[in-house]
């Protein structure tokens, strides 16, 4: 530590290396400042709100109203994105999520592409007889977008399905007004990290 003598306070120790939260606001320390691996910024959206998305087999949907913005402070800096998603279905097929950054899909943030299968980045089955089952899907993807513009998060979702069927959010396939039944939310974390 260092011995600081002050003709106002008189004398202190000052501990070197020590951010306050004083040097942050008056703009002493700046993001650029800061060492690889500081989180710099964090954003955070969610839905709370039912949704029923009617899908074809080939078709993908998107959660409405559940897009996270954030605006990268270097082109250096990755953005963690974690998005945690309640997803039902009343029937055999499974449901499935995408990540998406600015409308496009992320190959990065998805399964091997194998043959002509999906590469999804995350995947839920359904109950074969309670069509108030559901399932919790996880998406935790570290991105490198290589830009200073904003950027855009959005979640696609379909289902395994060979013929037209319901996906449903926050919400069971059946949804009458009874204390057994559920409302759930979505969320959508975006940290910046230093590069």
């Amino acid at each position: 530590m260092a011995l600081e003598l002050n003709g106002t306070t008189g004398v202190s120790l000052v501990q070197d290396g020590v951010v306050t939260a004083a040097d942050l606001a008056s703009g002493a320390i700046t993001s650029a400042a800061l060492p690889a691996g500081s989180v710099l910024q964090v954003v955070q959206v969610t839905k709370t709100a039912g949704q029923t998305l009617s899908l074809n087999p080939a078709n993908l949907g998107t959660i409405s109203e559940f897009t996270g913005t954030i605006t990268p402070s270097s082109t250096s800096s990755k953005i963690l994105v974690t998005v945690v998603l309640n997803i039902s279905k009343g029937n055999t097929q499974g449901s499935f999520a995408i990540l998406n950054r600015d409308g496009s899909y992320i190959p990065d943030a998805a399964g091997d592409a194998s043959g002509s299968k999906r590469s999804v980045s995350s995947f839920g089955g359904a109950d074969l007889t309670d069509s108030r089952s559901g399932n919790n899907q996880v998406i935790n993807y570290l991105d490198s977008p290589d830009t200073t513009n904003e950027i855009s998060y959005t979640i696609s979702v379909g289902h395994n399905g060979t013929s037209a069927r319901n996906i449903y959010i926050n919400r069971q396939a059946i949804d009458d007004n009874n204390a057994y039944n559920v409302r759930a939310i979505c969320t959508m974390t975006l940290m910046e990290i230093a590069g």
